[in-house]
């Protein structure tokens, strides 16, 4: 590692601005990581402010920049991922503030598309376009919310259509808005709409006066329905429903009234009663309900019949009313007439006389309408003889026309235009199509018949054509309508593009055929066009999950996984249905843009690893040389690397180096420095154990008592045990009679293990021993440093 790489700045705090924000569009530094939220709010170029924004993908800071941030784009950027965390429901509870700020194109959107209901009502309530309203009264998932929006429509027809549109699919709701148009209409002062909410109320009347029910029930829910009634203007309505409502209103009065108390006096005596002086008593009974009903359907009846002699004459009275202002009118239109026929107008003429009627004329006007008569008739013989000039001259024209050699069409055209000029001489002369033919009408068909003759031909084929063509058109649109339930996308744009060909391609047939046929391709067109654009529309919300998911991606350093992932989201990419060519082609450039900045991370991420590997061979080369080194010391200076190699060991483990020639290097100088520090310990240990068997205690002055010597060579044969040595033939038998005694003693409890060191344990208790004389404790000593020296020898 180079001496100043430890005082170079990482990348992202590069004074270049390309570099600083590549590196926090894609580093994966931990400073960086940390400083993200830092650099989104203060960094001085706006291209590291959104790289930053996007790696921190936090609603908070987009909010923030969206509305102090200095960049517009930032703004922008940041407004448009605010919105999106919005509809998605990361932010749960937007502040009214920034609800406010929405544009009314941003409020539709969440509105749309938000799956918070309490959200999509705070929108809501800041929409002010009736349509949009309208609409998401009937699409709204929630039904609360779909009520609160009927309740902010006052259009009645706008209501009315809810009403409609939602009779089979929301109940409620249609019952809701049919109510509330209604209210409207009341409010507004609708005759027709009182008419109804009275004859509703004289229903509900009738009905409480016919059911059942406890007394103050009953006389509540009649206070109810007089509030109503009264609300109404009574007044203003039909004689009819306020009698039927009077009667029955006397009827429930009659039955909720208590009945009367009769108070009987007490007759202290009897006295004798002379029947002459007796007066007949009259007891008036109270009508029964039937009664009543009956009484208020005959006032009912009574006042229907008024009310139809009233329409009756206020009918009579409006007719002469019209009498007399169309009696005073018709001299002004003799007038007229009169000018008409000097000057020579006999269409004109004919309809101011159609306009008359002689029966409102005075009598002065009569005269004056007779005195006109023959005029008009003079006028018309004029009229007639013009028109025959004209009819001979037309007839002559068609004539002219046969064996001409025209094209068919040429031909029918003319003769239609002919017809049409014939039709309208014969309007001018009053001629209609029962009136007599004369000769030149007679001529006149025989030359259409003459000239049509030759091209009778070419219009059957072509008839036939067009029969042809016109089955064709019906056959597609019936097979389309049938198919249209189960078509997928590419089935549905096949469908449009042929409709849409059979719609140029109507031309050629005859206008009423072609209307027909045009209104129904035009209807399955316009069936198609919604199922069309669903389907562009789940494309272009599928490939903008896909862009957003490579989106993602970019930053991502496992390099396997992104490959991996990339790789997946191209796969679904190709699976997604075709929607509009612009609009596929702008989606594909930001996901391949997307895809291309993941790999561009990856590249770069793999060239830092390429290079941190180097660096981390070339250190871990060096750690090598320095461990060969160690391996090489002797003695103390052996030792005393013991510290200074656990730390080479810790920093090779770091490196993670693959170099298999430098790891065994590595493994081949701490394999020979750990043999270096095992020869030491083995040397210090054999002095040790040497000195223990020489520097033992002094020899006994006499023979070595039977119990020392016992002792002995019990120690003797653990050693020798330990160090796999045979005894000597002569003491086989004592070496096999001391194993089964420790064997004995093993198996009646003594369970105590070796010790660490087992060797120094048996000279330990060596050197306690007394009681050997000189040439025994030699013995011993030479036998103990055999074993000692086999021992060490194999460790």
């Amino acid at each position: 590692m180079s001496l100043f790489s430890s005082f170079r700045k990482p990348a992202w705090q590069s004074t270049q601005v390309d570099k600083r924000a590549a590196a926090v569009a894609s580093d994966t530094d931990a400073d960086l990581i940390a400083a993200l939220p830092r650099l989104a709010v203060e960094d001085a170029e706006a291209n590291v402010r959104r790289h930053a924004l996007r790696r921190c993908d936090d609603p908070a800071l987009f909010a923030k920049a969206m509305r102090a941030d200095a960049d517009a784009g930032v703004r922008n950027w940041a407004r448009q991922r605010w919105l999106s965390a919005v509809t998605d429901g990361r932010i749960v509870d937007p502040s009214d503030a920034d609800l406010d700020a929405l544009t009314p194109a941003e409020a539709e959107s969440i509105a749309t598309a938000s799956r918070d209901a309490a959200l999509r009502s705070r929108v809501f309530a800041r929409i002010t376009r009736a349509g949009f309203l309208a609409e998401r009264a009937l699409a709204d998932p929630d039904p609360t919310v779909r009520t609160a929006l009927v309740d902010r429509i006052d259009a009645v027809a706008t209501l009315d259509r809810i009403a409609e549109k939602a009779r089979k699919t929301d109940k409620k709701l249609s019952r809701h808005a049919a109510a509330r148009s209604e209210t409207l209409r009341l409010g507004a002062g609708d005759d027709s709409a009182r008419q109804r909410r009275a004859e509703a109320v004289c229903n509900a009347v009738e009905q409480l006066m016919r059911t059942s029910g406890t007394p103050e029930s009953r006389a509540a829910g009649l206070a109810r329905l007089e509030a109503d009634w009264n609300a109404l203007d009574p007044v203003s309505t039909s004689e009819t429903i306020r009698t039927r409502y009077e009667g029955a209103l006397r009827v429930i009065r009659a039955q909720l009234a208590p009945p009367p108390v009769i108070e009987i006096p007490e007759i202290a005596e009897a006295e004798p009663i002379d029947d002459t002086a007796i007066e007949p008593v009259v007891v008036e009974v109270p009508p029964s309900p039937e009664e009543i009903a009956a009484q208020a359907r005959l006032q009912a009846d009574i006042a229907a019949n008024a009310e139809r002699i009233a329409r009756e004459r206020a009918r009579a009275d409006e007719q002469r009313k019209s009498d007399d202002r169309r009696r005073a009118e018709q001299d002004d239109v003799l007038a007229q007439l009169s000018a008409a026929i000097e000057a020579g107008d006999l269409s004109k003429s004919r309809t101011l006389s159609s306009s008359i009627e002689p029966r409102l004329l005075s009598t002065a006007g009569q005269r004056t309408w007779q005195a006109l008569q023959p005029q008009i008739k003079t006028l018309e013989g004029w009229e007639h003889w013009a028109g025959n000039k004209v009819r001979s001259r037309l007839c002559e024209d068609l004539e002219q026309l046969i064996g001409s050699g025209l094209h068919p069409d040429a031909l029918a055209t003319r003769v239609r235009e002919v017809q049409q000029e014939w039709k309208r001489l014969d309007a001018l002369e009053g001629r209609t199509s029962d009136s007599t033919p004369t000769g030149l009408d007679k001529r006149f068909r025989v030359a259409c018949a003459r000239v049509l003759k030759p091209a009778r031909g070419f219009f059957e084929k072509r008839d036939a054509l067009r029969s042809e063509r016109q089955e064709g058109v019906a056959g597609f649109i019936a097979e389309a309508e049938a198919a249209l339930e189960t078509a997928d996308g590419p089935a549905l744009i096949a469908l449009q593009r042929a409709a849409t060909d059979h719609l140029r391609g109507l031309g050629d047939l005859g206008h009423g055929d072609r209307k027909g046929l045009a209104k129904l391709l035009r209807d399955l067109l316009d069936a198609i066009r919604p199922r069309v654009e669903s389907g562009f529309q789940q494309s272009e919300s599928e490939r903008q999950t896909l862009i957003e998911a490579a989106k993602r991606l970019v930053g991502e350093t496992d390099g396997r996984r992104a490959g991996t992932e990339a790789k997946n989201l191209m796969e679904r990419w190709k699976r997604v249905g075709k929607g509009r060519m612009a609009r596929d082609q702008a989606q594909w450039r930001e996901f391949r843009a997307a895809l291309d900045a993941v790999f561009a991370g990856l590249d770069e991420r793999r060239k830092a690893v390429e290079t941190e590997r180097a660096d981390n061979t070339r250190q871990a080369e060096a750690l090598v040389v320095d461990l060969e080194g160690m391996a090489s010391l002797e003695g103390e200076a052996l030792a005393a690397s013991q510290t200074a190699v656990r730390d080479l060991r810790d920093r090779w483990q770091s490196f993670g180096v693959r170099d298999a020639a430098l790891g065994e290097r590595y493994d081949n100088a701490l394999t020979r420095h750990r043999d270096g520090l095992r020869a030491i310990e083995r040397d210090r240990r054999r002095h040790s154990y040497l000195a223990a068997i020489t520097d033992s205690g002094a020899a006994a002055s006499g023979p070595s008592s039977g119990s020392a010597l016992e002792q002995g060579q019990s120690l003797v044969f653990e050693a020798e045990s330990i160090a796999d040595i045979e005894a000597p033939a002569d003491e086989r038998d004592s070496r096999r009679q001391w194993q089964m005694e420790r064997l004995q003693r093993h198996m009646l409890g003594d369970k105590a293990g070796a010790p660490d060191d087992a060797i120094g344990d048996i000279l330990a208790r060596w050197r306690a021993l007394e009681g050997l004389d000189a040439a025994d404790r030699a013995r011993y000593a030479q036998r103990l440093t055999r074993a000692v020296e086999q021992i060490l020898a194999g460790s």
